[in-house]
């Protein structure tokens, strides 16, 4: 592990945090076709977003020039003072990834974390098995929300095997493709403790900052309760294959 693992993980320790991630599918990043668009280069927004941002006062005005440009808040101590700008931190931060992440180096994790350690970017049961073996307490089946590989496998369709492979060894989360309630309904019964919803709340903030990540889990709340009831399925804890047919 590199000097700045260690200190990030002394960080949260000290800190209280009850869990740490592991994300294993990003240290390569994929083709990001829309940064061709928004961005002139690395380091500047091209002038037609800086166009489509001046048509929109009421954003600009509660976001940006009320808030300034958005902080990577939880590692922003580790970049240089000098690399502190969005984009230019953004960049420093990318060029810190480690691409020789292995096992090996979960396992070191595993003996220097005391706490709850999830590792998040697994697609295959052979991972999960493994991660289960180091004593991982929960892992995230995830295609990093298909924007890394488009053509990986959906998570969804890993969860029952890794279920069944694992029983209650360790956690099993969803991330990827949840857009509603029902989406997270259809997770559960297939096996999943529990459902990422990131992308939601991050609509919600986009649009009305901490009121409308407030609605977004509501609106989520709301899916799933009624989607409960019109199953006539009391708790997310009774939800099973049995709710679910698969398209042949």
């Amino acid at each position: 592990m590199t000097s700045a693992t260690n200190a990030l993980i002394d960080r949260a320790r000290d800190a209280g945090c009850e869990a740490l991630i592991v994300t294993t599918d990003a240290q390569t990043f994929g083709n990001r076709e829309w940064a061709t668009r928004n961005n002139a280069d690395a380091k500047n927004l091209s002038w037609d977003t800086k166009l489509e941002t001046l048509l929109h006062p009421g954003w600009l005005v509660s976001g940006l020039l009320t808030h300034g440009m958005p902080r990577f808040a939880n590692v922003i101590d580790f970049v240089p003072k000098e690399r502190r700008r969005f984009f230019d931190s953004a960049m420093w931060i990318r060029s810190q990834m480690n691409r020789r992440l292995s096992w090996d180096t979960v396992a070191r994790i595993r003996d220097r974390w005391p706490r709850r350690l999830i590792v998040k970017g697994v697609l295959t049961v052979e991972d999960v098995v493994k991660a289960a073996e180091l004593g991982v307490d929960a892992v995230a089946l995830s295609s990093h929300g298909g924007r890394q590989l488009d053509w990986a496998v959906a998570p969804l369709d890993v969860l029952p095997e890794a279920r069944r492979a694992v029983g209650d060894r360790l956690a099993l989360l969803v991330d990827g493709g949840i857009r509603r309630g029902s989406d997270v309904l259809k997770a559960m019964a297939l096996g999943a403790d529990a459902a990422l919803v990131g992308r939601a709340v991050l609509y919600g903030v986009a649009a009305a900052g901490r009121p409308g990540a407030t609605r977004a889990l509501a609106i989520l709340r709301q899916e799933i309760d009624r989607g409960l009831a019109l199953l006539g399925c009391p708790s997310v804890r009774e939800l099973g294959p049995r709710f679910l047919v698969r398209a042949a």
